[in-house]
């Protein structure tokens, strides 16, 4: 395992947060015709095969698993259905599971893939989504039969190779951290396993997110930076109850390579970058430029992997001692907002009765809410996570009021 898909199996074993990569179709299959095309694809697809293991290693665990689960459940009981996976605790050893719920009256389904956080990213399993997607709709994919490894780095950092560099590094973070003071929330609660997780989508229509798009662009910015800072607004008003303030930001960044072998997966290369940001009432675009330029910065000198380099999870061969290390450090991190971006997705290639798709990650006890964002069929499509532990259902579905009204 790389020191990131470590600290994802540690992760897991402490807080799940199962990666859930769902597609919403504009028709019902019989369940019997997907387990097969499903049975098929997993022989054929190393990606949907790959197992982490207690001795931190990531196998083929192959076809004998049982990962195909089907419901009849109606449209309004479906997100209720993907949060209770989302944080259920299963473990390693497993594979990615295909979820199939239905809604015959409707004409309406969900497809969900569902993995271990150490084996899916958000990137890597949108991909094979709709890879079986496609296979469902009667075309080919391509057999992939190679477990990835990870590429050597293209770049390194100076902090890497020269200890004063690093310490300077630090002190320059712990610098501005103290110049920003200490993050909102003053108060929450302690981190614990108890975890009633609560998911918000959001989905904002071709024409509205055109010109949400169109506007981030002249005001020089992704609409990712504008998503994040008006992101910030919300949190601030309704979680915090203070129009200015100090929050952090936590930023999953991919810095993965493309596999340059069609029979092997691209191997997972992540870091998470956080920085704190003074939010301001009103006007979002400023702090959407700071957004974009401070992460742009940050990825240029390596502060996404400080983390896994600090905490020694390269070096770290047992199991339980990890899960202790990856533990302590969630339990002393700042309440964080987190932010991830999985891009604007070309849907060209898939069938036309697909018509949405979404990444979903329940958030770990340390982050206030978790958010995540990409753009697909001309949408721009967020879901918001809470906790009911340590925020209201009210509170919550404020949160995602404020965020639509804070981006428009």
């Amino acid at each position: 395992m790389t020191p990131a898909e470590k600290y994802f199996a540690f992760l897991d074993l402490c807080w799940p947060s199962n990666p859930v990569l769902n597609a919403d179709l504009d028709t019902c299959f019989d369940p019997d015709y997907v387990e097969g095309k499903w049975r098929e694809f997993r022989e054929r697809r190393v990606y949907t095969r790959l197992m982490p293991t207690a001795d931190l290693s990531i196998v083929d665990g192959g076809t004998s698993q049982d990962t195909f689960f089907a419901r009849s459940l109606p449209g309004s009981q479906w997100d209720a259905d993907l949060t209770h996976e989302a944080e259920r605790a299963q473990g390693l050893e497993r594979t990615l599971a295909c979820h199939y719920v239905a809604s015959p009256e409707e004409g309406t389904s969900r497809l969900y893939l569902l993995g271990h956080h150490s084996t899916t990213d958000g990137r890597g399993g949108l991909a094979e989504l709709r890879a079986f997607l496609q296979f469902l709709d009667g075309r080919d994919v391509p057999t992939q039969d190679r477990i990835s490894q990870p590429h050597e780095p293209t770049s390194t950092f100076d902090w890497q190779e020269d200890r004063r560099a690093l310490l300077g590094l630090l002190q320059e973070l712990s610098d501005r951290n103290r110049v920003l003071g200490p993050p909102l929330p003053g108060e929450w609660p302690e981190s614990s396993p108890e975890r009633t997780s609560r998911g918000h989508r959001i989905v904002l229509d071709p024409e509205t997110s055109a010109a949400v798009m169109s506007r981030a662009r002249a005001e020089g910015v992704r609409v990712f930076a504008a998503m994040a800072a008006a992101w910030l607004q919300a949190v601030a008003s309704a979680v915090c109850d203070t129009d200015s303030g100090i929050l952090q930001l936590n930023v999953p960044v991919d810095r993965a390579v493309p596999s340059d072998d069609p029979r092997r997966p691209t191997a997972m290369n992540v870091g998470v970058i956080g920085h704190r940001y003074a939010v301001e009432p009103g006007n979002h675009w400023p702090l959407a430029r700071e957004v974009a330029a401070t992460v742009e910065r940050a990825v240029g000198r390596g502060e996404g992997e400080l983390f896994f380099h600090l905490a020694r999870l390269d070096r770290i061969t047992d199991l339980a001692r990890g899960v202790d290390t990856v533990g302590t450090s969630i339990r002393e991190a700042p309440p964080g907002v987190s932010v991830t971006n999985m891009g604007l997705i070309d849907s060209a290639g898939d069938p036309s009765w697909v018509s949405n798709l979404c990444g979903n990650l329940a958030a770990t006890p340390n982050q206030v809410i978790s958010f995540s964002t990409l753009g697909y069929r001309g949408q721009l499509c967020s879901t918001v996570w809470t906790d009911d532990n340590r925020m209201s259902p009210a509170r919550s579905d404020q949160l995602a009021e404020d965020f639509v009204s804070a981006l428009l």
